[in-house]
């Protein structure tokens, strides 16, 4: 939300993309420094290296400005243009504060998001967040080593080194997405991405079922994951943040992140039950990537319908 606001419209969605990219090179960064610790089983130096960025972070926060929009809805104009001008030149700032002052400083109710329109802007908000979370990808993320034990490489660090190829392939989707999120527009890179995890989440299925190991599962994530990265992993931000007008975005991507956060606790949640049960009861887990896959061909029908 606070990229938007600060983003000038000609590159927004490239911007927006931006905090995707670097979610995936910090993650990227952490499995490396967790494939060196793994060695030595050094499980609590893994957790105690979070700590490391967090204070350049803070710093880093001291050097970014308060959002324009929310400084002009206080009445602090001056402060606001000057954050403009600062971010894009006084030819821009002078448009963003026209059309700031345009849209009057009404922050909206939240009985309006049940409005006409507005209503429809938030189903697919919604949607987004929880086909985002729900279609298996980002759950994969954070269970990937024991994904990959299952699938041939029973040594944690080996696991782990599989990992940190992933990561690499990681940022390689990312600088994609961030190079034809504007070109291609949004509903398309919604619509390929949405049917290669379905294509890809079906093929991982079927390589657990027929007890497939190695690289074809490597391989295989790397569509699934490829798939994800380009599509709903940065887009599901970025339209979230583009289709409601500025005096209720702030509302508005509340509930969006409401929903996102709760189908990630119930997805992260739910994934090694799941696991489990249908190991024991088939003698492998190929059914919850094909419901996966299912979850993903549904958000392909969601997002081709034609009003989405």
């Amino acid at each position: 939300m606070f990229i938007a606001e600060v983003s000038p419209p000609r590159i927004r969605g490239a911007l927006v993309t931006v905090n995707q990219l670097a979610i995936v090179v910090g993650g990227a960064v952490a499995v490396v420094v967790s494939y060196y610790l793994s060695f030595g089983r050094h499980w609590q130096w893994m957790l105690a290296s979070n700590a490391v960025p967090v204070p350049f972070f803070a710093l880093g926060l001291l050097l970014v400005p308060e959002s324009p929009r929310w400084m002009a809805q206080k009445n602090r104009h001056r402060e606001a243009f000057d954050a403009l001008t600062r971010i894009d030149g006084r030819e821009h700032a002078e448009t963003e504060m026209r059309d700031v002052l345009a849209s009057g400083q009404d922050q909206g109710r939240w009985r309006e998001l049940l409005g006409p329109g507005i209503r429809f802007a938030m189903v697919i908000a919604c949607a987004l967040g929880i086909f985002q979370q729900l279609t298996g990808a980002s759950i994969l993320i954070a269970y990937m080593p024991s994904v990959f034990q299952d699938a041939g490489f029973p040594n944690p660090s080996e696991a782990i080194f599989s990992n940190v190829i992933l990561n690499v392939w990681y940022v390689f989707c990312t600088v994609m997405a961030l190079l034809f999120v504007d070109r291609l527009g949004r509903k398309p890179l919604l619509l390929i991405g949405t049917l290669g995890m379905a294509a890809g989440m079906t093929l991982l299925g079927t390589l657990f079922h027929f007890h497939t190991t190695g690289v074809y599962v490597v391989v295989t994530m790397c569509l699934v994951m490829g798939a994800y990265l380009m599509s709903l992993a940065p887009l599901a931000w970025l339209i979230m943040s583009e289709i409601f007008p500025n005096r209720l975005r702030g509302k508005a991507m509340t509930v969006a992140s409401v929903c996102v956060w709760s189908a990630c606790y119930l997805a992260t949640n739910y994934f090694p039950p799941m696991v489990d049960y249908f190991k024991n009861a088939f003698g492998s887990p190929a059914m919850v990537f094909w419901i996966y896959a299912g979850v993903s061909l549904l958000a392909f029908l969601f997002f081709s319908h034609r009003r989405s």
